[in-house]
């Protein structure tokens, strides 16, 4: 190796090194920083609840992540609650008991004797921040090795200081693990089509299985991974390497390697499903569960299978969602992509729309690495557009590693365009200067509310609530910091609040006095405390004629009514 090729090795690791390095020390502060949001306490619950080997809370979302950030929890052993409604609640099989949950995550967490709360939720937070990490550096030599060196540290570049990343790449809950599988198993399954033998294939099937684990809506990548498998046979040279016959063997090696990998995660359960048995005092509300209950009497791994009929029936459903001033219950095709165009930071969304229309000028016909690149973007944001679940930005996480991906690869071959031209090059590095100034800019305005994050078309943070809620702006994050703020201006009197995310036991435990905010009363007075998820709601429309004295992270509006 040469001493210049070495220098320039150095200089990479040393730049990888210091962007997750700052990067790790952003997310370990708002671990800290951060009160829970409205997921965690569950997730950390349940995931906490899964090493003891019972499975039947939260069968929603599939065990492994919970798992993992549960690790720490071992080490403490926080105490857990008995609450006879519970047990009766999750003990039978087709009750869909998320209301029981919910109230048995916040009694475990703020109001049990020996739990520390914070503790609680900062360890299982730093578990989910070191894979945060982790992801960081495969994305890093998953792209040097397709696409060079200099794509793999401008991918790097923008997944650490990305304002959605370090929003979500710190909180305990389903979406960066969904992330890091989707990511592994693409390239782990492109790696295998390169040059298949029976090592690539069971390293692919395994992080197929940590996917499907992590995530049920990670079923996508059975279309994804189908369609890179018949791209690769009508690019190859050798077809009879990726024939049908063999993609239907593969197909079935996949399968046997996943269930065998999701029956071990669930401790290897030998029961079935029990036969529906209608019980007095609950009220059944998933209808295709008790449907399905003839076939799920028959199928092996019964709180799998509950929790993919669950994420059926929620898909199928509608949740309310805001936008533009509108208070929705169907979803909308238009929300992911408004939410991308206003919530991600302007020099990202130029860099990313000119590599897509510089693909389509340069006519550039696309490799398999391209398609690799490209194929799970498009389908995973066409699948959004007809999703029912308008609830955040955070469901495109997915995607946003290969958009990195993207943009680096793009700059490095736009590069090499204009690199025999000194004007153009010159133009070249001035623009790139501008775009990644502008980009650290983003993070550095918003440090350290990462969530409540808007663009200058968008207004910023502070018009963001106008656009968009829930967890784009306003998910809890800021109750200890508003906790905070009494506590420095002394408030005495009991504050009127809408701000629940967590529960009502968490103000409390935070050393909150208040009251509930009532709906539809102009006529409350003195210290009024709502969330931005809150303000957009009719029945608090009264409250838009006031000004707030105070807006604490860009979330949390206080006002002061004579």
């Amino acid at each position: 190796m040469t001493k210049n090729k070495f220098s320039k090795k150095v200089i990479i690791y040393l730049a990888l090194f210091l962007m997750l390095f700052i990067m790790s020390l952003l997310l370990i502060k708002n671990a800290y920083d951060d009160s829970a949001t409205t997921d965690e306490p569950i997730h950390i619950l349940t995931g906490y609840e899964y090493w003891q080997g019972t499975f039947s809370v939260n069968p929603e979302h599939p065990p492994l992540g919970k798992q993992i950030a549960a690790i720490p929890l071992n080490f403490i052993k926080p105490v857990m609650p008995a609450d006879a409604n519970f047990q009766k609640a999750i003990n039978d099989y087709y009750y869909d008991s998320w209301q029981e949950t919910r109230a048995y995550a916040e009694n475990w967490l703020y109001d049990t004797t020996g739990n520390n709360p914070d503790k609680i939720i900062t360890l299982a937070r730093l578990s989910v921040v070191a894979f945060t990490i982790i992801l960081g550096i495969i994305i890093f030599f998953t792209a040097r090795r397709w696409y060079g060196a200099a794509p793999a540290i401008i991918a790097v570049f923008f997944y650490a200081f990305s304002p959605l990343i370090l929003t979500h790449g710190h909180l305990a809950n389903t979406d960066l693990w969904m992330c890091f599988g989707f990511f592994i198993s693409i390239f782990s399954f492109a790696w295998f089509l390169e040059k298949p033998n029976l090592f690539k294939m069971i390293v692919a099937a395994v992080c197929f299985s940590a996917a499907i684990l992590f995530k049920f809506s990670a079923v996508v990548l059975v279309l994804v991974l189908s369609i890179l498998w018949f791209i690769k046979y009508k690019k190859a040279d050798n077809k009879t390497q990726y024939s049908f016959k063999k993609f239907i063997v593969i197909a079935i090696v996949f399968c046997i390697i996943s269930l065998f990998l999701i029956w071990a995660d669930y401790s290897f359960p030998l029961n079935s499903a029990p036969a529906f048995n209608n019980q007095s005092g609950l009220s059944y509300t998933n209808k295709p569960l008790q449907v399905l209950s003839p076939i799920l009497e028959h199928l092996p791994l019964p709180e799998y299978f509950k929790g993919v009929t669950m994420l059926f029936t929620t898909s199928l459903s509608s949740r309310p969602a805001y936008i533009l001033g509108n208070y929705l219950y169907n979803g909308v095709w238009y929300y992911f992509p408004l939410a991308f165009l206003v919530k991600e930071p302007l020099s990202l969304l130029i860099l990313f729309f000119s590599a897509i229309a510089s693909w389509i000028l340069w006519k550039k016909k696309l490799e398999f690495r391209d398609w690799v690149l490209i194929l799970p973007i498009i389908i995973y944001f066409a699948l959004a557009l007809v999703s029912k679940l308008n609830i955040g930005l955070r469901h495109l996480l997915p995607i946003y590693p290969f958009i990195f991906i993207f943009i680096g690869y793009f700059i490095s071959e736009l590069f090499h365009r204009v690199k025999g031209n000194r004007k153009l090059l010159t133009t070249f590095y001035l623009s790139l200067a501008v775009l990644f100034a502008w980009y650290l800019y983003a993070n550095i305005s918003i440090y350290p509310y990462y969530m409540t994050y808007f663009n200058e078309l968008a207004g910023g943070a502070k018009n963001g609530w106008k656009i968009l809620a829930d967890s784009n702006m306003d998910w809890g994050q800021d109750m200890k910091r508003l906790a905070a703020w009494v506590k420095e201006e002394n408030i005495q009197e009991p504050i009127k609040m809408g701000y629940f995310w967590s529960g009502y036991s968490e103000p409390k435990y935070y050393g909150i006095n208040y009251i509930q905010l009532k709906a539809n009363d102009p006529s409350q007075k003195g210290y009024i405390v709502v969330g931005a998820s809150t303000l957009y709601k009719p029945e608090f429309a009264w409250l838009k004629n006031y000004k707030p004295i105070k807006i604490i992270g860009n979330s949390v509006f206080v006002y002061k009514i004579e």
